[in-house]
C-alpha cells in the first residue's frame, strides 16, 4: 500500500513540475518599457536658424559678425538659445556678436519680435542644371536675408543663395520686334558658383517670371547692380 501512495504522489510532482517548465518556456519575455523620442532642439529666437546657416554655408566669422551687428532687434540669448548655438557648432566669436547686440536692451526684457522682412516671389522659373541634367522648375523667394530656390519637381533640389556671396547679376536681352526681350536671368557667386534661370513659358515667347525675378532682387536688395546685356 505504501509503494502505490509513493508511486501516485511521485506521478503527480513529475506532472506538476511539467506543467510548469511548459508554463516558464511559453511565456513570451517582458517587453522593454517605451522611450520617449528626443525632441529637436529648437531656439527661443528664430532668427538664430538662419545664423546656424550661415555657419553651415562656410560664411567667415567676421562676415557673420557683422551681418549680426546690423540685425534689429537685438539677440537676448536664453540658456536654451546657448544650447542650441553650441550643438550646431557655431563659433564663440559669433556667439560673443549675439550676446553684444542685446546689451543696449532694458535687463529683464525678452527680444521683441522682430517685423516679418518682407518677401517676393517669381515662379514659373527654369533652373538650367547644365549639359546632360533635365532642367527643373520652381520659383525664386526673395527675403532680405536670402535667395531662395524652391524646386517644384524635387524639394531635394532646392537651395539657398546668400546676398553677401553674390559677386554679378546679369539680365540676358536680344531684340525682338526693335525691342530688347529679356530672357535669362544669371547669378554669379563669389565661390565661383553660377546660377541661371529662364522662363517656364521661354519656348511660347514668355518671359513675365524672368521680370519678376528682377523686380524681386531690385525691390529688396538695391544694394545689387543688375547689368542688363542685350546682342
Amino acid at each position: 500500500m505504501g509503494r502505490v501512495i509513493f508511486t501516485l504522489l511521485t506521478c503527480i510532482i513529475t506532472l506538476t513540475g511539467g506543467l510548469l517548465a511548459a508554463q516558464e518556456v511559453g511565456a513570451p519575455p517582458p517587453a522593454p518599457p517605451a522611450t520617449a523620442t528626443p525632441q529637436p532642439l529648437q531656439p527661443s529666437d528664430p532668427r538664430l536658424v538662419q545664423i546656424v546657416e550661415l555657419v553651415r554655408a562656410g560664411l567667415s566669422e567676421s562676415l557673420i559678425a557683422e551681418h549680426v551687428g546690423k540685425m534689429h532687434p537685438g539677440f537676448r540669448l536664453t540658456t536654451q538659445d546657448l544650447l542650441y548655438l553650441k550643438h550646431n557648432a557655431v563659433p564663440e566669436s559669433i556667439i560673443a556678436a549675439l550676446m553684444a547686440t542685446g546689451k543696449g536692451l532694458p535687463p529683464g526684457e525678452p527680444t521683441p519680435t522682430p517685423t516679418p522682412p518682407p518677401v517676393r516671389e517669381a515662379d514659373g522659373l527654369v533652373l538650367d542644371r547644365g549639359l546632360g541634367k533635365k532642367d527643373h522648375v520652381g520659383k525664386l523667394v526673395v527675403s532680405s536675408e536670402e535667395i531662395r530656390w524652391v524646386d517644384r519637381q524635387d524639394t531635394r533640389g532646392s537651395f539657398t543663395i546668400y546676398p553677401k556671396g553674390i559677386r554679378q547679376v546679369t539680365l540676358h536681352c536680344r531684340y525682338a520686334g526693335g525691342a530688347p526681350f529679356c530672357y535669362q536671368l544669371e547669378i554669379k557667386m563669389v565661390a565661383g558658383d553660377t546660377f541661371e534661370f529662364e522662363d517656364e513659358a521661354r519656348e511660347r515667347g514668355g518671359n513675365q517670371a524672368i521680370l519678376q525675378a528682377v523686380a524681386a532682387l531690385k525691390a529688396i536688395h538695391p544694394q545689387l547692380t543688375v547689368v542688363e546685356k542685350t546682342r
